[in-house]
């Protein structure tokens, strides 16, 4: 009996499977594995599939990496300027203090020497050399707008990555309103350099025409005689007109220069006995009269307090005092509401 096999098409069998036939070296039996032909594209689907997800999730978690490593370098740099934006805004209270300070200094000296408050300009723009960065003291920086603007670049750089925390931003809002403190502090530091300077040249002014006042006290003593009518000291009759105050010492006692000045006349004059007289300007001369010895000649300047002569009674005098007047424009003025109490 003949055994009948169904017939398959061969072309369609090899369309539907893939063979693979293992042949090993030694006598062991071939090994044969049949493969659908379908399962090809799905193993390559999913091998695909499956190296992409490997190559995504990688590059997603070094980025992450790098994320993380820049924000922790961000916060870093942030930390390190908030430590300067710190300092910063202690050096510009330090500023703002000494600044302070300085008006006060300001208002002390101009009340010392007799001096008007400041008068505020507004033209502090004219001609002439810039002013140097004015120092306060200590190791504090000069201002530099510069080195603001570049600060302020560089954080507002930073601020606008994505990955920059929110400290950036704060920061940056920080030196922003610091630096807007700091250029006003240094507007006024100018402002200030610029009225000191005139303080200086004001008070060097003033100091020199204070050094012409004669308020000065002349000798120690007592006032014997003031300024005005009194009797005649001489006649005890009849009223006369004093110029100037008589102030009695003992013979010898030391006369000193009301102020300073310039000696236009030292001799002996009738009536006046030893008698010198020193112009200081702005107007004032100051007389000395009945001394017992004069110790400066015409034309020899004198400081303030320096000893001119001595008390004596020379001349038409009752004792030993000293006579001493003052003029003004020519004028004889009461020597008490000049001399120093």
């Amino acid at each position: 009996m003949t055994r009948r096999w169904p017939k398959v098409d061969g072309r369609s069998k090899r369309q539907r499977y893939f063979t693979l036939l293992l042949i090993p070296h030694n006598e062991d039996s071939l090994r044969k594995w049949r493969i659908p032909v379908i399962l090809i594209p799905l193993v390559a689907f999913f091998s695909l599939f499956g190296l992409g997800c490997m190559i995504f999730f990688a590059y997603g978690y070094f980025t992450y990496q790098e994320e993380v490593s820049s924000l922790r370098f961000l916060e870093t740099i942030n930390e390190y300027q908030a430590r300067q934006i710190k300092e910063l805004e202690q050096q510009a209270q330090d500023m703002e203090r000494k600044l302070h300070r300085l008006d006060e200094l300001d208002r002390q000296v101009r009340s010392m020497v007799g001096l008007e408050g400041p008068v505020e300009d507004t033209a502090a723009e004219g001609t002439g050399g810039g002013l140097e960065p004015l120092r306060l003291g200590g190791e504090q920086e000069s201002f530099d707008p510069a080195r603001w603007r570049d600060l302020e670049q560089r954080l507002t750089a930073v601020n606008t990555s994505r990955q920059a925390p929110r400290a950036a931003e704060e920061n940056l809002q920080r030196v922003q309103q610091i630096a807007e403190n700091y250029e006003a502090l240094h507007e006024r530091a100018e402002k200030k350099a610029i009225e000191m300077e005139r303080l200086l040249v004001e008070v060097e002014e003033r100091l020199e025409y204070l050094s012409t006042v004669p308020d000065l006290w002349p000798v120690e003593g007592r006032v014997t005689s003031t300024f005005g009518w009194r009797k005649n000291p001489i006649t005890k009759r009849g009223q006369e007109y004093h110029e100037g105050i008589d102030i009695a010492a003992r013979p010898g006692t030391p006369v000193k220069a009301a102020a300073s000045g310039k000696v236009i006349f030292a001799g002996y004059r009738s009536g006046w006995g030893r008698v010198l007289v020193i112009d200081h300007g702005n107007g004032y001369q100051t007389q000395y009269a009945h001394n017992s010895s004069l110790l400066v000649k015409v034309g020899e300047e004198v400081e303030k307090g320096q000893i001119v002569a001595r008390v004596g009674s020379t001349g038409r005098s009752t004792g030993s005092h000293l006579d001493f007047r003052i003029l003004k424009d020519g004028q004889y003025i009461d020597p008490l509401t000049i001399l120093k109490r």
